[in-house]
């Protein structure tokens, strides 16, 4: 995979965290706002890892009459 290509991964995955979790943080103090980012963002891989399709490789069979 190309630099570009992981950059794109990367900005869809900070979209998709602000999406669901908002732009700002609740928490003020730094300590808190580290927890808050680590569940987050423990959370954001839970339900990505629960939606994408796993990847099978299919060899493909020549019908032969």
């Amino acid at each position: 995979m190309t630099g570009y290509g992981l950059r794109n991964y990367a900005e869809l995955d900070v979209q998709r965290y602000k999406r669901i979790f908002g732009n700002v943080m609740k928490a003020c103090a730094l300590a808190q706002q580290k927890t808050e980012a680590w569940i987050s963002a423990s959370v954001l891989n839970r339900v990505t890892k629960l939606g994408r399709a796993e990847k099978l490789k299919l060899k493909l069979m020549r019908m032969v009459p």
